[in-house]
């Protein structure tokens, strides 16, 4: 398996034609201080927002807009031009169950309704610039790298597993790189990437789960990504691992949809129907007995319908495990990771209540050796003040507002 490269090596090739090329053009203005494109200050009170069907309250809008506050607090950009947003989740319109046209792409879509009430901010920082008829430096394209806060964020964190999630439940693995981890993420450079600035073991992020996610292992992004995860008193997230007694239950409720999606992809095998009847009972008779058991995946691999249809007795399932994946590293050899599933009423708690949990992720600089690129990476690790906004959420909230930590006499 050839190494995964970050996307950006192919924009610059694209644009540029080499990266030695790409390199000298931001070098141009990698040491200017060139900011945001607006400085967002939130006047009237937050009011509440209806989109579709989902509704956030007031109290949930001001908590996204002091997330954006708080970025633009900290962080100036230097050879990069940033600009805040606030956002919501909203699940996106899929194809009615009906159609012919539900196919996988659809039905992930639909999914996502049983997602969490989400919410928050992100600096979007453009790494391309010129500058316009009046000497002001804008985007020259809409390359990019964000630095997002959010409540209740899962999609930013975990890969859904398609076939088994439904509009009510949400199935899912959270793959992640810890220094040690065996499988094929048992890689150099994604070592380095989480020792990069000292991330994998920072002081700031001590009290905090953190860790760093290689490229496209998440739903939501096909980059990698910095991670730092909050709950109240480190509690774990509100997730359950599942059993080997409720996969078989979900495959076999799944099962028609699977066949429907198969179809629909355009499968033309006209005994697919029964052969993955058959394979899944074969693979019910060999597990069965493990139903107390954990399930473990592969990252990057989603269950489907073949799974089973092109399975018979010698099969072993080698997708399927009830042990952690800790395996000798080889390409070939998959990165196990535990199979999870949203516990019930999470996604109706966060719909009204406080943030149940916060993603801080951040997606890596576009080099280490570029000016604004090490400022981007220092900023967010040693001025972000993480212990303000776990307090502000989950602690005695401050009386003072929020000041970044002063990374002079951090470094003293």
């Amino acid at each position: 398996m050839k190494k995964i490269q970050s996307l950006f090596a192919v924009l610059l090739f694209v644009m540029c034609g080499n990266s030695s090329q790409a390199q000298s053009k931001r070098e141009a203005y990698a040491t200017l201080d060139i900011g945001w494109m607006k400085k967002i200050e939130f006047k009237t009170p937050p009011q509440p927002l209806t989109n579709q069907d989902r509704s956030y309250t007031a109290k949930q809008i001001g908590y996204a807009q002091h997330m954006l506050t708080w970025i633009q607090q900290t962080y100036a950009p230097k050879g990069m031009l940033g600009d805040a947003r606030l956002f919501v989740f909203v699940p996106p319109k899929s194809e009615p169950v009906t159609s012919k046209y539900y196919d996988y792409n659809e039905a992930e879509k639909n999914n996502r309704r049983a997602l969490p009430y989400n919410y928050g901010a992100y600096a979007k920082l453009s790494l391309f610039l010129k500058k316009d008829a009046n000497g002001k430096f804008v985007p020259e394209t809409d390359h990019h790298i964000r630095w997002l806060i959010e409540a209740n964020g899962l999609e930013t964190i975990s890969q859904q597993i398609v076939s088994l999630s439904t509009p009510e439940e949400y199935y899912f693995l959270m793959p992640r790189y810890d220094i040690g981890l065996k499988g094929s993420l048992d890689k150099t450079w994604y070592a380095e990437a989480a020792k990069f600035q000292n991330f994998n073991n920072h002081p700031n992020l001590k009290n905090y789960d953190h860790y760093y996610i290689p490229n496209g292992q998440v739903t939501a992004g096909k980059d990698d990504f910095y991670t730092v995860i909050m709950t109240k008193n480190s509690q774990p997230l509100p997730f359950e691992q599942v059993t080997v007694g409720e996969f078989i239950r979900q495959v076999e409720k799944q099962l028609p949809m699977m066949y429907q999606i198969a179809i629909n992809g355009g499968s033309k095998d006209i005994d697919l129907k029964a052969r993955a009847n058959r394979g899944f009972q074969i693979f019910k008779n060999k597990f069965s007995a493990k139903a107390n058991e954990k399930v473990y995946l592969p990252e990057s691999t989603q269950l489907n319908l073949f799974d089973f249809a092109n399975a018979d007795e010698n099969s072993t399932f080698s997708n399927f495990k009830t042990a952690s994946g800790t395996y000798q590293n080889c390409d070939g050899c998959s990165t196990f990771f535990p199979l999870l599933k949203l516990k019930k009423g999470v996604k109706e708690a966060s719909a009204t209540s406080e943030p149940l949990w916060l993603v801080i992720r951040w997606m890596p600089p576009l080099t280490r050796t570029l000016d604004g690129d090490r400022h981007y990476m220092e900023t967010i690790l040693n001025q972000f003040n993480y212990d303000y906004v776990y307090n502000y959420f989950f602690g005695n909230r401050p009386t003072q507002s929020y000041q970044p930590i002063n990374f002079n006499a951090y470094k003293k």
